[in-house]
């Protein structure tokens, strides 16, 4: 069995240094280095891939590819491997590795060829297929049925395919198109007055009753500006909790800590996008939307609604007015 320790030098560091994260990545790194010295190939591959995406080289992903074939994930090396071509067409080393691992696995494996209208991420079957956001990519799979999905910003697409060992199938993928809003028009009969049916008709609309307008109740705002407080108290409890977990991470950076890490970073996001957009709404309902002026008699009690029939040239129509 053979044991390969590999750091970052020469053009491969610079690249590091160019990432995201170099010190995380560093320390990935490292303990990838020590899980292969155990020959815990399929531990150490895992480090690997974090310290490629803190900080994309060469060094991490032909580390990545080696040790996934010594622990006999063959696919999952196939498709490092094929990225590796891409990406480092023009290191020999890594070339070299990359079309044997290929070689070694195109008559067992099946190729999906995966191409999206815009940036995306890919998993299959559950697992995340790329160490970044691609367009078009090769994924290599075992010979059977898979799901393929694609995330977009906001919205995932999902294929289920069925592949052959051997085989090749290419796979295209757009992002939902954005629901359109309809509007729905609702016709009310208004029986005729009695002018209607004299062959009379009102040059100007008839009001029946009227009744002064009004702007939402002032309450409506309290509740928005409460509610929007209390999201954002959760809010800051999610960046100190996102924050502990960062600690955490550099402190003893593991699999399974970076994947807590990255779900506390869309949760964090969630909630600041839902307090941010609760205050807008609340301050453009208190601005534009809600009556200050303390008139009770503008505010319907609640559950009563009122019904004003206006009676025009063009046809007649019903006004409901109240509140629930």
């Amino acid at each position: 069995m053979w044991v390969s320790i590999a750091t970052p030098t020469g053009p491969a560091r610079a690249q590091a240094e160019g990432g995201r994260d170099v010190q995380a990545a560093a320390r990935a790194f490292e303990e990838g280095q020590r899980a292969q010295l155990q020959r815990d190939y399929a531990q150490a591959a895992q480090y690997f891939e974090i310290a490629y995406r803190a900080a994309p080289a060469a060094a991490a992903i032909r580390a990545a590819i080696r040790n996934h074939r010594a622990a006999g994930q063959t696919a999952r090396a196939s498709t490092l491997a094929a990225r590796a071509r891409v990406e480092y067409a023009d290191d020999a080393e890594t070339l070299a590795l990359a079309d044997e691992v290929i070689a070694e696995g195109h008559a067992t494996l099946g190729r999906v060829t995966a191409a999206c209208s815009a940036t995306c991420s890919l998993s299959v079957d559950g697992r995340l297929a790329t160490l970044v956001p691609v367009q078009t990519t090769t994924l290599y799979v075992e010979p059977g049925a898979h799901a393929v999905v694609a995330s977009f910003e906001g919205a995932e697409v999902r294929r289920e395919v069925e592949v052959a060992a051997g085989a090749e199938l290419e796979l295209s993928f757009e992002p939902p198109a954005p629901e359109a809003e309809t509007e729905t028009e609702t016709e009310t009969e208004v029986a005729p007055d009695d002018s209607v049916e004299r062959g009379e008709f009102r040059r100007d609309p008839v009001v029946l009753e009227r009744e002064s307008s009004a702007g939402l109740s002032p309450a409506l705002t309290y509740v928005g500006l409460g509610t929007t407080a209390l999201l954002g108290a959760v809010f800051v409890w999610a960046m100190v909790d996102l924050g502990n977990a960062s600690d955490r991470y550099k402190a003893d950076p593991t699999p399974e800590r970076y994947d807590r890490g990255q779900d506390r970073i869309r949760r964090t996001a969630i909630f600041g996008a839902a307090t941010g957009a609760l205050g807008i709404a609340t301050l453009l309902i208190a601005v534009l939307g809600t009556d200050w002026s303390g008139n009770e008699d503008a505010h319907p009690a609640a559950g009563e609604v009122s019904v004003l029939p206006v009676v025009a040239p063009d046809g007649a129509q019903l006004v409901l007015r109240g509140a629930l």
